[in-house]
């Protein structure tokens, strides 16, 4: 199915402006046309399957929608867990950090509710103005309309009982496209570590990209985007010294260092001027 087939929701109908959200075009249609419209997150909810959204309201309507209409059925668990331990080793086990992504996230009287959508989800439902100069180099990963999978999570505020609902089927996409897989938790740790260490990109992405298994992996799709946010995230130009001199220091060094891979590790032999 293709998006571009479609007028896209941040399109005024009246005028054809089109608007990089919603908001932005419900402001333009009140002021401009002088015509009241429903701000509902429900006009981001679009069948992954036929692009059907006019009668989709909720997230509920959309599975019942794609149960009745498209006879696919979707697998719903609920688990509890006694403690948080408990339930990262599970979010672990079912690689939720590596193809969810977290889309709400709200502190109760007594608990935190946080909310999974599938990482190929497009929540937004619909491509901004600024798409295509956005967009990333193997074209996006989100498919035109929301997957049905989904987890919403309860976690006791005094770290105690973690309640799970789990939509477990995915809907619209192949579910092990690795592109569309975030690193987990082990394989950011490893680069970060490098980092730290002082290893450049160049020599983090030739390891990464050395198969151990016969099997490909996320972090093998390693790249400079991941690097680079992974540097900004964890500060880690700034985290070697808080001197801006002395950082600029360790940096030419590192420009000026030869690093050889040898039996698991590095041998840094340095440049003499």
């Amino acid at each position: 199915m293709d998006c571009s087939s479609s007028m896209p929701l941040g399109t005024c109908p009246h005028c054809s402006k089109i608007f990089s959200t919603i908001r932005l075009r419900n402001r333009h249609i009140k002021r401009i046309h002088k015509v009241e419209v429903e701000s509902s997150r429900s006009n981001h909810i679009l069948c992954p399957i036929c692009g059907e959204g006019n009668e989709i309201k909720t997230f509920e309507s959309l599975r019942t929608h794609i149960e009745n209409t498209h006879e696919v059925s979707i697998e719903y668990v609920t688990y509890q867990f006694s403690c948080s331990h408990d339930y990262e080793v599970w979010r672990t086990s079912e690689k939720i950090e590596v193809n969810y992504a977290i889309s709400r996230c709200t502190q109760r009287k007594k608990y935190k509710e946080v909310h999974y959508d599938c990482n190929r989800s497009n929540i937004r439902g619909y491509q901004s103005k600024n798409y295509k100069r956005t967009e990333k180099s193997g074209g996006t990963i989100k498919i035109c309309g929301i997957c049905p999978s989904k987890l919403i999570v309860k976690i006791d505020d005094n770290g105690g009982q973690v309640n799970v609902m789990f939509w477990k089927t995915h809907v619209g996409h192949d579910e092990n496209y690795l592109r569309a897989k975030h690193l987990s938790t082990t394989e950011k740790d490893m680069v970060v570590e490098k980092l730290m260490s002082g290893v450049p990109t160049d020599r983090i992405l030739e390891d990464a990209r050395k198969l151990k298994t016969q099997k490909l992996e996320r972090i093998n799709l390693l790249n400079k985007h991941d690097v680079t946010y992974l540097v900004n995230k964890y500060n880690i130009e700034k985290r070697r010294d808080n001197n801006e001199m002395v950082a600029a220091a360790l940096k030419v060094q590192e420009w000026n260092t030869i690093y050889i891979y040898y039996d698991g590790g590095y041998i840094i032999t340095y440049y003499i001027h």
